[in-house]
């Protein structure tokens, strides 16, 4: 408290440090230090008695109160590197080396323990010019002869040199050398690290950091890989290399992540390996392209092409880059427009709606699927028109005449365009009321319950519909009106007693023997989860639900389990045996349920983070990470997990550990 009162404490604190009791020896040169380089000439002086001090701990403590001192603090410090204690020169040359602004007449002085012989020297020396960085760019050449000398000096010189930054450039050819050949492998990993802390001006190191990383018998891997990454375009001499370890079952998800981080380069070799025949070579290809944002674009029709294919794990991160690329993402799904097969047409027209960029496809692309004879694309083509907006009012008056024709199967997707057009859509409604199925009729009013401002000609034509010789249609029209004159009704929230009444309905459904009485059941009992409602009841039947063969009844089971979290406790039996189901899917949500059981879905997932999928394994992970202490039991699991050939699960698995530890510690 008195360093911090600047001058007024000077005094009080000079006057302690000149007989100081016993004991409070470290809090006077504490006090002392946090005068600060203000007051430093006065505070050096106070502490001068303390140089003489043959106990190491003091004299450690004084080098790090010098070190708070500037420049002043310089001369004293420089004689205490060469202090008999070893901790103590190192304290001393690490408070020297911090010193801003920097000490000058401390380099002379390191040079001559860079040129000693004992590699105690060195390591001081080394550890002084790590702190003080680029200034001391000067003693680089000096360095550098000790890269080839014996252990404690290379190391101690490479640790140097990577505080140097990019002062240290004239080390990068020596420090890429040993980083391959060094025959200790904790060598090659600090000669690796040095490139990294010399950033950018390590580029020509980029071709031996690839083959570092790529080189399954090296530990310097990860490294290599984090030096790439940093280094970013940089990196751009890496990229054949990398490219052509995509399909690498341990190396292609590292090659992935740096070729991400390199960017618009990179997008050419990820096109060509899109077009591979390789799977996991197009996964890997399609996770870089997402990393690196919108200049992936020009991707856009090697990526549509995954859409649908059996390479689900590439269909599905294609899908994901796709969505991010948003509108510029249109003239890759366009190619898949006039694809033969229907299911690689539905996606593409959902993201098309999804993304923005029907717009760009342009409407008459859309309204000749409208024509299609295949459902989903009249559908689907209806859904992307809807994005485009009011700029397709042109073509209404068209698709009116259609929706007048239309069968029910058709009409409905046609009826939800005019909706979400609003008034721009009304021409479309009227002539689609003209239809002369009576069901066609009817759903078009039952869907214009959602239009809560219609123009006054549509209400006419609505309540034309009044006298029409169908009595539901009339009874259609009414309701309409009403909803269109009054807006939607508030209906109001449900009691206690109709929400029990609601389960009981839903429990005596999942008894009946028909599969779709169940289906409804189930999905009533999920619904009743999702808004709160908790009854001993709900458990066991979502338990036995787990058991059914139906995937969708699997599927409620599991979501309801999922949302009740720990008491369905007994469902973790169930939902471990899933992990062995061959389709993914299964697997994925037996993860994600799992990870609301608490503590005693912690085994399951660690069995989880064992699966040859890395998809479940992150999946488990991440549950793992926000479980803490609960995550217990999976902690083994997680230390191997460590170890991952994927970088995010080795994140997770380090934040899922670090919970554990520290509310291991707050509950000691």
């Amino acid at each position: 408290l008195l360093g911090r009162c600047g001058a007024a404490g000077l005094a009080p604190l000079r006057e302690l440090a000149k007989a100081p009791e016993p004991g409070t020896e470290f809090a006077v040169i504490a006090g002392l230090g946090a005068l600060g380089p203000a007051l430093a000439k006065d505070a050096v002086e106070a502490l001068k008695p303390f140089l003489t001090s043959k106990d190491p701990r003091i004299a450690a403590a004084l080098a790090r109160a010098l070190g708070e001192l500037g420049p002043a603090a310089g001369p004293s410090l420089l004689g205490m590197i060469g202090h008999w204690d070893e901790q103590v020169a190192q304290e001393a040359a690490t408070a020297l080396g911090k010193i801003r602004p920097v000490y000058e007449e401390a380099l002379p002085k390191l040079r001559e323990r860079l040129m000693s012989k004992k590699p105690e020297d060195h390591w001081i020396a080394c550890r002084a010019l790590r702190e003080m960085g680029e200034p001391a760019g000067a003693l680089v050449v000096d360095l550098g002869p000790l890269l080839d000398a014996a252990e404690t000096s290379r190391w101690a010189a490479m640790h140097a040199l990577g505080g140097l930054g990019a002062a240290a450039r004239e080390a990068v050819p020596a420090l890429a050398r040993l980083a391959e050949a060094d025959p200790d492998p904790r060598a090659c990993d600090e000669a690796v690290r040095a490139l990294a802390g010399i950033g950018p001006a390590a580029r020509p190191a980029v071709p031996t950091l690839a083959r570092v990383l790529l080189d399954p018998k090296s530990n310097s891997g990860s490294a290599a890989q984090q030096v790439l990454i940093a280094l970013g375009p940089e990196a751009s001499e890496a990229i054949a290399p990398l490219a052509a370890a995509l399909a690498d079952p341990v190396k292609g998800a590292a090659a992935a992540e740096v070729l991400g981080k390199i960017g618009e380069k990179a997008v050419p070799a990820l096109r060509e390996a899109l077009r591979g025949g390789d799977a996991r070579a197009k996964a890997n290809a399609a996770r870089a392209l997402g990393a690196v944002g919108p200049a992936a674009a020009p991707a856009g029709p090697e990526l549509a092409a995954l859409l649908g294919g059996q390479d689900t794990d590439a269909a599905r991160t294609a899908r994901y880059v796709l969505t991010s690329l948003g509108p510029a993402a249109a003239e890759g799904l366009r190619t898949l427009l006039d694809s033969p097969d229907a299911a690689r047409r539905a996606d593409a027209l959902g993201l098309l709606a999804e993304t923005g960029g029907a717009a760009k496809v342009g409407v008459p692309k859309l309204l000749a699927l409208i024509e299609s004879e295949t459902p989903s694309d009249r559908g689907n083509a209806a859904m992307a028109l809807s994005t485009i907006g009011p700029s397709i009012s042109e073509v209404v008056p068209q698709l009116g005449q259609k929706l007048a024709r239309a069968n029910q199967a058709e009409a409905i997707a046609l009826t939800l365009l005019f909706v979400d057009l609003g008034r721009y859509g009304a021409p479309g409604l009227i002539a689609g009321l003209k239809n002369p199925d009576a069901r066609v009729r009817r759903d078009i009013l039952s869907v214009m319950r959602r239009m809560t401002k219609p123009p006054r000609e549509l209400q006419e034509a609505v309540e034309g519909l009044l006298q029409d010789p169908d009595p539901s249609v009339q009874k259609g029209a009414k309701t309409a009106l009403e909803f269109m004159r009054a807006g939607p009704r508030v209906m109001a929230p449900p009691t206690a007693q109709d929400r029990a009444a609601e389960l009981d309905r839903a429990l005596a459904k999942l008894g009946e023997s028909e599969v779709w009485k169940r289906k409804d059941g189930a999905a009533a009992m999920y619904g009743l989860a999702l808004n709160r409602l908790r009854d001993p009841r709900m458990g066991p039947a979502a338990v036995a639900l787990l058991r059914e063969t139906d995937a969708e009844l699997l599927h409620y089971g599991a979501i309801t389990c999922g949302t009740l979290g720990a008491e369905c406790a007994d469902a973790v039996p169930e939902l471990e045996k899933a992990l062995d189901k061959p389709d993914q899917q299964d697997r994925l949500l037996a993860v994600m349920t799992l990870g609301r059981m608490g503590a005693a879905g912690a085994p399951g997932l660690a069995k989880a983070l064992g699966q040859q999928d890395w998809l479940v394994r992150r999946f488990a992970a991440e549950a793992l990470s926000g479980m803490g202490l609960e995550a217990e039991a999976a902690e083994p699991a997680l230390r191997k997990a460590l170890e991952d050939e994927m970088p995010e699960i080795r994140e997770l698995a380090a934040d899922a550990l670090k919970r554990i530890e520290y509310e291991r510690a707050q509950r000691k």
